[in-house]
């Protein structure tokens, strides 16, 4: 696999798991909003649920001052208040906080009706037994109501705690998870790329102080392997080119022996020495057409090197840091001066 498609991978799965952090994050701060909107919706219950008790009592301890419409406004409310409790109880689908709804909406019926068979304020002295006994039960069913919202408003808040909690789990999900995606990427980045590069550079480093039997022999089967790949076929190329050299320098040395003999030899002023001048002069022609040719050849694995490595800064430029791309100028200036 390339650096580029190595690359776009580890983008794409990384997008992938820092997607899927966040939604779990959203979704837990989405379930802690609902909550805590349920939770505020039963303290309301609760206020307006003493606030009726009050009201009831006010009216049953002084009818000539409480007027009726002060607690019909706020059974008005409480019925009000419970539709939405329904409605939302019905989205999160809490059987318990249901049943309790349940119960509250039954004793709000009930102490709608009591109130409105009380008597208006005991005026028929034959009905003052029956007004005390409803008194009665309004005053139970109140304090039942209010029971039945303290449920409510306890299982709201149950939910609001467990909401919280599972956000903030969330959370350290989330950054556990961006931290570590962080480190990932720094290791694979300094196994695939820099730890190849700096072998690359201690490498072109040895060559240049002589030691031309190095090679790389990486594995690799991407921009970087064949980099290392184009360097060990430049070093095979100028080794065979050494040993050469040294062949062609020692028949030269041998020839020049011949030379050295034949203006030694006087017996032999001018045939012999014209024979020799011509086949030295063939051999010449021969050294400098394989010198160009070795020449010529080495510039094709240096242009490989070059060119690699301009790719490599070129394209991942983004992605390595200042010393990497140090590492590459001086490969390419290596090559260049090679």
């Amino acid at each position: 696999m390339t650096l580029r498609n190595r690359a776009r991978l580890i983008g794409l799965v990384s997008g992938l798991v820092v997607l899927a952090l966040l939604a779990v994050y959203l979704v837990a701060d989405r379930d802690r909003g609902q909550a805590g909107r349920a939770f505020d919706l039963t303290e309301s219950l609760t206020f307006q649920t003493i606030q009726l008790r009050s009201a009831l009592f006010g009216r049953l301890v002084r009818p000539q001052t409480q007027p009726r419409a002060q607690a019909e406004a706020q059974f008005a409310r409480l019925e009000t208040l419970l539709r939405q409790e329904d409605e939302q109880l019905g989205e999160a689908g809490d059987r318990l906080a249901q049943s309790a709804a349940q119960s509250a909406r039954h004793l709000l019926g009930d102490l709608r009706t009591l109130y409105e068979e009380l008597g208006d304020p005991w005026a028929d002295p034959r009905l003052v037994e029956r007004d005390q006994r409803t008194a009665d039960l309004i005053l139970v069913n109140s304090h039942s109501l209010i029971l039945s919202i303290s449920q409510l408003r306890h299982r709201a808040n149950e939910q609001f705690l467990q909401a919280t909690a599972w956000e903030s789990m969330a959370l350290n999900l989330l950054l556990t998870g961006m931290a570590s995606l962080g480190l990932v990427l720094y290791l694979i980045v300094q196994h695939s790329v820099l730890a190849p590069i700096q072998r690359l550079r201690e490498t072109v480093v040895r060559v240049a102080g002589g030691e031309t039997s190095l090679r790389l022999k990486s594995p690799r089967q991407d921009e970087l392997g064949d980099l290392a790949r184009a360097f060990d076929q430049m070093l095979d190329q100028l080794q065979e080119t050494m040993v050469s050299r040294d062949r062609l320098e020692s028949e030269i040395a041998e020839r020049r022996v011949v030379e050295r003999a034949l203006r030694d030899s006087e017996q032999r002023l001018e045939e012999r020495v014209a024979v020799r001048t011509a086949e030295l002069e063939s051999a010449n022609r021969e050294l400098e057409s394989f010198a160009y040719a070795v020449s010529h050849d080495l510039r094709a694995p240096l242009r490989a090197l070059s060119g690699f490595s301009q790719a490599l800064a070129e394209d991942y430029a983004d992605r390595l840091e200042g010393e990497a791309r140090l590492f590459l100028e001086q490969i390419d200036q290596a090559s260049r001066r090679m």
